[in-house]
């Protein structure tokens, strides 16, 4: 296949119509036309509904006093010479104000769990905990600290 022929890289939807063999077009004609009509933007696709029932409740829990409902949230980010940096923020949900927080190249598990017992020891331990399901929410089931303490 000559240049003029082969169908040009990364243009976008419009070029299979373009790349016949009844039509040869350069690069150079296919972005003009690209940029005479303008991007083509598909049609938004709608929401498929699921079938059945949710296992998760419809209604979120809703703080109703302080130390009843902590979130916590991981944060990823890099410094200015590309290294990782991770953040862990702990807010109390009812009050509003920051509960603790711990910033550090690497965060693991155990370092969640001992700085949600340092939060313990200033403030009481909240009722409940909130965590979203990000990529840093992982790790494998544990035994919470205070509770291994005590055995």
């Amino acid at each position: 296949m000559s240049p003029a022929t082969r169908c040009p890289v990364a243009i976008g939807p419009p070029r299979p119509s373009l790349c016949t063999e009844a039509f040869t077009a350069n690069r150079k004609l296919v972005q003009r036309l690209w940029r005479e009509e303008g991007p083509w933007v598909p049609a938004r696709r709608l929401k498929r509904r699921r079938l059945g029932i949710s296992t998760v409740p419809a209604e979120r829990l809703v703080a109703t006093h302080r130390n009843h409902l902590r979130g916590l949230d991981l944060l990823f980010d890099a410094t200015s010479d590309g290294r990782p940096i991770k953040v862990l923020s702990m807010c109390d949900e009812y009050a509003r104000e920051c509960a603790g927080g711990h910033v550090a190249r690497s965060i693991t598990a155990d370092d969640v769990a001992r700085i949600l017992d340092q939060a313990a020891a200033v403030r009481r331990a909240p009722e409940f905990i909130r965590c979203d399901n990000g990529p840093g929410s992982g790790a494998s089931p544990q035994v919470p600290s205070s509770a291994a303490r005590s055995r």
